[in-house]
């Protein structure tokens, strides 16, 4: 058996869940990416996967299985005491797939109802069994013992006929009303479908008209299935809303404007897709879709309005950047994704990854980027400040929560839930699944902030070294399951529990932008953005002043740009760097205390003579310090005067 399909319960399981826990069989196809309710002429129709034609075959022997049931109640009826006609049982049996086949076609041309594999089986198998065991069981002898005057025979021969009949005509009639039972489930249970459909459909349309984007985006409401439970039609509906949440949360119109024009693509993308799939399960989000498109139309109007005479100003200071949001400004990290690309795609070799950068820096936002810098893979970004936990069970749970909605949402992949069971048992078999995925297929866990999972989180020491312990398990033994850690600080600086656990890793720095980039980025920042407005020199002083520092460029441009609209210029002079100094300096105040507080006492005095333009004798560990964080020239200067100025007029010691 192909390897992607081992993941499927043998034959013996996989009947007794398809006829009696239905349920759990679903979870299980869907994990592979399998819809049970999806029509089997469409999937005999097309190209399909080993795990398709896996499931087909699955589903024939079902098929066969049940219908096996006719003559073996025939055959156990006959040992009773009924004749039975085998011929017209085969006939029986024949005439019931027919029929099964027959009814769920009626059903998908005249309700639009799309009978999948699962109700086919289901159609057929009781039809056959209820037609096969009437005809035969009727064929074997007369439907009636009693005389046309309606007395019955007299004598023992004549009752023992009788109560056969009886008896025959009770079996006859009860497997017709099996028969009867069976298509009317599958009739009510698409009934049951529509419904749902409609009124899921109306509740998207409500949110969208209260303007609760972010409820459409998690698909969160009383008939909503949340993104764990959707489908690609309902996901379509999540990834468009997406947009107009990061709308309503933009402190600009030309970045509502923006989103905007993104939301736009995905409207044009999920009509698309209704259009495709046109049915009596999909029409009603065609109204779903014109609400929706509605409350977008409005928010561009008022962003355009508010945008009018304006220099767009594309620039995002403290912002993480996306695919979705300000990626022409993602730039000079072409060689960090080359190095994670290649770790990946080397299937060879045991090693993790360490993205080490000084804070504002960048390193999230090439983390959420690396879903379409990295296509062929499941990135799962995991920021341990962000998933706060109480317990061991509740840390793996959040990050498994996490790998299902982010595979789902970004690749449309069904990863495996966490099983049930102790924590560190159920985290180790979750990730045992997760490495045997179907076609190879390759998944990343990204954790930021790494270097605070001690102080983060309430474990004991010997549950952290549980976690470590798996981790570094995952690094030695799983080929297809990667981990990537980012945070501030090299492993050598923190306890020895990282360098002891995190074996062969390799480091991935993200330097500040060079003077190239920096000048680059500040002039053209965006192609609808104006030549000329930020001049060569003026964005060469903004490079000195900031060292390349990502988070600082994007300060003083945004300070620019936010400066020339104010006074309804087009240009910018050295002069608006000196008015706009102070202003970037209060924005920065975060990012300097925190370098500052992090620093260790004597590098703190150290940073302090720095910042008044000494040049130093530094020792090997203030000079180590400084320089992975970029804070030292080659030449012993300081790096950013725009953090000397902070700390000679505004930092305590």
């Amino acid at each position: 058996m192909l390897d992607e399909t081992k993941t499927l319960p043998g034959f013996w399981r996989f009947a007794w869940l398809f006829f009696i826990q239905p349920p759990i069989l679903q979870k299980c196809l869907g994990a592979l990416g399998i819809d049970p309710d999806e029509a089997v002429w469409k999937i005999l129709g097309r190209s399909r996967s080993s795990v398709e034609n896996w499931w087909l075959i699955r589903m024939f022997q079902a098929l066969v299985f049940a219908l096996c049931f006719a003559p073996l109640a025939a055959f156990s009826l006959q040992v009773l005491g009924f004749p039975i006609d085998w011929i017209k049982l085969t006939a029986g049996v024949f005439a019931g797939v027919v029929v099964g086949l027959v009814v769920g076609a009626v059903l998908g041309k005249t309700f639009g109802m799309p009978v999948g594999v699962a109700d086919s089986v289901v159609g057929c198998a009781a039809a056959a069994i209820a037609f096969g065991i009437a005809l035969g069981v009727a064929g074997g002898t007369p439907l009636s013992g009693m005389y046309l005057d309606g007395s019955p025979p007299i004598g023992p021969v004549a009752a023992r006929v009788v109560a056969r009949s009886s008896r025959r005509d009770a079996t006859i009639l009860f497997t017709l009303g099996l028969a009867a039972v069976a298509l009317l489930y599958v009739i009510f249970n698409r009934i049951i479908s529509v419904a749902a459909i409609k009124l899921r459909a109306r509740e998207i349309g409500r949110l969208a008209k209260a303007k609760e984007f972010q409820a459409v985006q998690e698909l969160r409401g009383h008939w909503l299935p949340g993104l764990q439970g959707a489908d690609n039609l309902l996901l379509g509906f999540s990834d468009a809303a997406r947009f107009l949440v990061a709308a309503q949360s933009s402190f600009g119109a030309y970045h509502r404007l923006n989103h905007l024009r993104g939301f736009t693509q995905k409207t044009k993308e999920l009509e698309t897709l209704l259009r495709v799939t046109r049915s009596r399960l999909t029409q009603p989000f065609e109204e779903s879709l014109r609400t929706l498109r509605e409350a977008g139309d409005q928010m561009r109007i008022e962003a355009e309005r508010d945008a009018a005479g304006l220099l767009p100003n594309p620039f995002r200071p403290g912002d993480a950047i996306t695919s979705e949001s300000g990626r022409e400004l993602f730039r000079g990290r072409e060689t960090a994704i080359r190095d994670i690309e290649n770790a990946l795609s080397d299937a060879s070799r045991s090693l993790s990854l360490q993205l080490l950068a000084p804070r504002r820096s960048g390193k999230t936002s090439l983390l959420k980027m690396l879903p379409d810098m990295v296509p062929d893979a499941v990135c799962v970004f995991f920021d341990l400040q962000a998933n706060p936990a109480d317990s061991l069970a509740s840390f793996w749970k959040n990050l498994a929560t996490k790998a299902i909605i982010q595979a789902k949402l970004q690749r449309r992949v069904e990863l495996p839930t966490l099983p049930d069971g102790p924590p560190m048992e159920a985290a180790n078999a979750w990730l045992e699944k997760l490495d045997g995925l179907p076609n190879g297929r390759r998944v990343l866990i990204a954790i930021d902030e790494f270097e605070r999972l001690e102080t983060l989180f309430p474990f004991s020491k010997h549950e952290l070294l549980q976690i470590m312990g798996l981790l570094r398990a995952t690094i030695q033994h799983r080929r297809n399951v990667r981990l990537l850690v980012s945070g501030a600080a090299p492993f050598d600086e923190l306890d020895r529990i990282w360098d002891d656990h995190f074996i062969n890793t390799r480091q991935i720095k993200l330097p500040f932008l060079d003077q190239p980039t920096s000048i680059e980025l500040l002039i053209r920042p965006s192609a609808d953005f104006p030549a000329g407005t930020i001049p060569h020199e003026v964005a060469l002083e903004v490079f000195r002043q900031t060292g390349g520092q990502p988070f600082l460029l994007q300060i003083f441009g945004y300070l620019l740009v936010e400066q020339l609209n104010v006074d309804k210029r087009r240009v910018a002079s050295l002069a608006d760097l000196a008015a706009i100094q102070t202003r970037a300096i209060e924005w920065a105040e975060p990012y300097f205390r925190d370098m500052h507080k992090d620093a260790p006492p004597e590098t703190r005095d150290a940073l302090a003579r720095l910042s008044r333009g000494d040049i130093l004798n530094l020792d090997p560990r203030t000079k180590r310090w400084l320089a992975q964080r970029y804070l030292l020239m080659a030449d012993g200067s300081f790096a950013i005067p725009l953090f000397a100025s902070w700390i000679e007029n505004y930092a305590i010691a």
